[in-house]
């Protein structure tokens, strides 16, 4: 494992970044910095200040706010690289400050979009509000201006945004056909505002919206519960909900995540053991019936590998430790193209292969997997 994680983060390292994105580079520099701490590597770590700095410059001008191909996910790595930083150098990369707020201009941006009384952003995490409030909880971390009342302020928008249901509250997905199903994801869906609900609660950020939001939104996902105790990915309108294929953004993991974040932060029992019962079963499935996964974090075996260490962690199940290295050894043995031909983004990329492999391996709690809605505490 260790020999492997090794041999990833030198080929990115040594890679061409060409005509990268910003948020590529910006993902392959977060990857670096975990990589080079844990192997005391510190070209590895003086590459990923390289790579940041590419990243700022590549991002100017740059018209999309998405957490995994914009603007908020560049400043989300920025932020992530400063509050929890390296070692320092004698020298930083040009375009690149410890001491200076280098997201000022995006978290300006996302504060104009939180305002706006045109709901322009859907309340998703790829795309939408929620994503925006992933950034800002990362420059919270720093103290950052602003970064708090903006945080309730994003609260505020999804109460306005949320749809009343017989059993509690839902949102409309970004999706052009959206207004046909109820999307219960962490990656597009209610899971993924739940999951952020319960940081926001967790944090004391504006109780008196958040809490009430939170229990009803995790009543109406939990109403969603199949006879087999799974999840469907999606519920559409008239037509017989059907179990989704196992993965981080959709189906029983995400749903396991975000039910026992809300649990936790609620310190309700109910949605706590529901979320270890649905960890535990989506832990027995097996390849075919988790629909075949790729590599990377987002629909493949890096992402379940991770999310299930980090539910046995939390949850203290052993089916989990078990599923993690399953899952583990599964996405080592699955072929992927070299660095110079493969995307190198958190999302389905090799920085999220790579940050999964430390995790696994790094005695260091991974902060890193706020990105995903994740947190090791």
């Amino acid at each position: 494992m260790e020999q492997a994680l090794e041999d990833l983060a030198v080929e990115l390292a040594n890679a061409d970044p060409g005509a990268r994105s910003a948020t590529e580079l910006a993902d392959a520099a977060v990857f670096l910095a975990h990589a080079g701490q844990h192997l005391a590597r510190p070209e590895l770590a003086t590459r990923s200040l390289e790579l940041a700095a590419m990243a700022v410059e590549r991002a100017d001008g740059h018209a999309g706010l998405g957490l995994y191909d914009g603007l908020v996910g560049v400043a989300w790595a920025i932020e992530h690289m400063l509050a929890h930083p390296q070692p320092r150098h004698d020298s930083e990369p040009r375009g690149w400050s410890w001491d200076d707020d280098p997201t000022e201009d995006v978290h300006d941006v996302v504060l104009f979009e939180t305002v706006d009384p045109e709901p322009r952003h859907a309340a998703e995490l790829a795309y939408g509000r929620v994503g925006h409030g992933v950034l800002e909880l990362e420059r919270l971390l720093l103290s950052r201006r602003d970064s708090r009342r903006l945080l309730a302020a994003i609260a505020d928008r999804l109460e306005g945004a949320a749809l009343s249901t017989t059993h509690g509250v839902t949102w409309r997905a970004a999706a052009s056909d959206a207004d046909h199903y109820e999307d219960l994801g962490l990656a597009h869906g209610s899971a993924g505002v739940i999951a952020f609900l319960a940081r926001l609660v967790r944090l004391g950020i504006a109780p008196h919206r958040t809490v009430p939001l939170l229990e009803r939104a995790t009543a109406q996902l939990s109403s969603h519960r199949l006879h087999d105790g799974g999840f469907p990915g999606r519920a559409y309108q008239g037509r017989p909900p059907v179990a989704s294929r196992l993965a981080w953004c959709y189906g029983d993991l995400g749903v396991a995540a975000a039910l026992w974040g809300a649990g936790t932060s609620l310190q309700r029992a109910e949605p706590s053991e529901l979320a270890v019962d649905v960890a535990v079963r989506a832990a027995a499935r097996d390849l075919a019936s988790a629909g075949e996964p790729d590599a990377g974090f987002c629909h493949g075996a890096a992402g379940l590998a991770f999310t299930f260490q980090l539910l046995h962690h939390l949850m203290r199940a052993e089916p989990l430790r078990d599923a993690a290295r399953r899952w583990l050894e599964h996405g080592l043995h699955l072929a992927r193209p070299p660095a110079d031909r493969a995307p190198w983004g958190m999302l389905e990329g090799l920085a999220g292969i790579g940050l999964a492999w430390v995790a696994a391996i790094s005695p260091r709690p991974p902060h890193w997997a706020s990105r995903f809605l994740l947190w090791p505490d």
